[in-house]
C-alpha cells in the first residue's frame, strides 16, 4: 500500500480520492504536504490538485450523498486533525454505499468522526466571529488570529458583509495565510509574516480606550474567570486589544 501526499487544499484531497476510487486502491495513509508522518516503509505518492477531477468527484458526491453530506466533509477537512484524511476517505466510501442514507448511519465510525470534526470547526468559527479584532494599519485594517482549525475560508462572507466599505486583512499567523478584502471581493493568499505590529498613534489611542472600557465595564461581583476562558480562551488573548498586555498568556 502507498502513502498519498497532497497540498492541503480540499481540491487536492478530492483529487487524491478520485484517483483512489478510479484505481480501486487502498491507501496506507493520506497526509498534507509538510506534515506527513515519518516511519512508513511504503511508497510515497505526491498528488497535485486537478480541478477537473476534483469537480467531477464533488458533483458525484452531491448527487449520491446529498449536498449537506458534502458540506460536512468540507468542514471536517478544515479541522486539519492528524490522520483526519483517512476518516474523510472512509466517510466518502461509505457514502458511495449508502447514498442519501449516509448521515443516518451514526453507528459508523467514519460518519461519526466526520460529524464530530465538522461540529468542532463550526463551533470555532462561531467563537472567532466575536474574537476578530481589527487594527488600523495605514491604508487597511488588520486582524491577526491563531485558530486551531483553518477558519479563513469560512470568515470571508461574514466580514465582507459586515465591513463592505473598508479594506481589511485577517491573518492566520500560524498557517501563514491571509484573508484579504479589497472593498469588492475577498480572497485567500499566502502571508509569510510574523504579524503587523507597526500601528499609528490613533490606533494606540483606540486600544487604550478598549482596555479602559474592558476594565471599567466589568462588574466585580459578577466576574467569572472560568466562563471568560470558555468564551475567550487564553490562547487568543495575545490578539485581543482589550486584554492588558501584562495579562496576556499565549498558549495557555
Amino acid at each position: 500500500m502507498r502513502v498519498y501526499v497532497y497540498d492541503g487544499s480540499f481540491e487536492g484531497l478530492l483529487t487524491v480520492f478520485h484517483g483512489l476510487f478510479r484505481d480501486k486502491a487502498e491507501p496506507l495513509a493520506i497526509h498534507r504536504r509538510g506534515v506527513a508522518a515519518q516511519g512508513f516503509l511504503a511508497e510515497t505518492v505526491e498528488v497535485e490538485a486537478d480541478p477537473a477531477k476534483a469537480d467531477a468527484l464533488y458533483e458525484a458526491m452531491e448527487r449520491r450523498m446529498t449536498p449537506r453530506a458534502v458540506r460536512l466533509l468540507y468542514l471536517a477537512h478544515l479541522s486539519e486533525e492528524r490522520d483526519g484524511e483517512m476518516r474523510l476517505f472512509a466517510f466518502v466510501r461509505r457514502g458511495g454505499q449508502l447514498g442519501e442514507r449516509l448521515l443516518d448511519d451514526l453507528g459508523d465510525p467514519g460518519v461519526a468522526a466526520v460529524m464530530r470534526m465538522a461540529n468542532r470547526v463550526e463551533r470555532e468559527r462561531e467563537r472567532f466571529l466575536g474574537l476578530v479584532r481589527f487594527r488600523e494599519a495605514g491604508t487597511f485594517f488588520y486582524a491577526p488570529i491563531e485558530p486551531a482549525c483553518r477558519l479563513l475560508p469560512l470568515l470571508g462572507d461574514h466580514f465582507a458583509r459586515r465591513f463592505p466599505s473598508m479594506k481589511w486583512m485577517i491573518h492566520d499567523v500560524g498557517r501563514k495565510e491571509a484573508l484579504v478584502y479589497d472593498e469588492e471581493e475577498w480572497y485567500l493568499t499566502p502571508c509569510d509574516l510574523p504579524g503587523v505590529t507597526d500601528f499609528g498613534p490613533r490606533e494606540a489611542h483606540y486600544q487604550h480606550l478598549w482596555r479602559t472600557y474592558f476594565d471599567v465595564a466589568a462588574v466585580e461581583n459578577r466576574k467569572s474567570p472560568e466562563r471568560q476562558r470558555n468564551r475567550m480562551p487564553k490562547k487568543t488573548w495575545k490578539w485581543l486589544v482589550e486584554i492588558p498586555r501584562g495579562k496576556r498568556e499565549p498558549g495557555v
